[in-house]
């Protein structure tokens, strides 16, 4: 290597070792801004439709895509914390300052930023991945059956009874209770509280 070679990349390298810590700040930077546009639409699509369909799913498997939507919101919490902390330096205030403790410091900084920068990318895809994850099992998921029987009221001279209608040896019954003519027989959503 001729000696004019030697001394430019030997002076790459400086420039190298100097920007690293500006390297690693403008990708938090980066990351945090495209991690703000990825929530920006998630957050307008669920603002807008909300939480669809998940009143219909199993309470069960509800309840496991409610703890997602938790896990989700603080994996990116951690992310846009994690990334803002690597894109920025908190002010310090050194007396005394001579050029090797600023080459450490900023050694050190970059170090930190750059930890602090995976543990951003690391949060911010877990949450993509529930997200991913959680979305295509409300996609796909099952509706849970209605379970829930037809109900009467019949109103008789001996009362009020309310239940779903039954097939019974001697006709149709409502809550044990034979359904004649003498009565009403009215279809609720729901029977009423005693």
């Amino acid at each position: 290597m001729s000696p004019e070679e030697f001394e430019y990349w030997s002076g790459q390298v400086l420039t190298a070792r100097r920007s690293q810590l500006d390297n690693v700040r403008k990708a938090a930077t980066a990351w945090s801004g495209l991690l703000t546009a990825v929530l920006g639409v998630f957050g307008t699509a669920t603002f807008v439709t909300g939480l669809p369909g998940l009143d219909k799913l199993d309470n069960g498997l509800a309840d496991g895509l409610r703890w997602a939507v938790i896990a989700i919101a603080v994996l990116l919490l951690i992310s846009v914390i994690s990334s803002g902390l690597a894109s920025t330096r908190f002010p310090i205030v050194v007396n005394n300052l001579t050029a090797d403790h600023l080459r450490q410091t900023t050694k050190d900084q970059a170090v930190l930023s750059r930890r602090l920068l995976g543990i951003a990318i690391l949060a911010g895809g877990l949450a993509a991945i529930l997200l991913a994850g959680g979305s295509a099992v409300l996609v796909f998921a099952q509706e849970k059956e209605s379970g829930a029987a037809e109900v009467y009221l019949l109103t008789t001279d001996g009362g009020s009874f309310c239940g779903p209608l039954e097939a019974a040896a001697d006709g149709i019954t409502v809550d044990d209770q034979l359904v004649s003519g003498n009565g009403s027989l009215v279809k609720v959503a729901e029977c009423p509280k005693e």
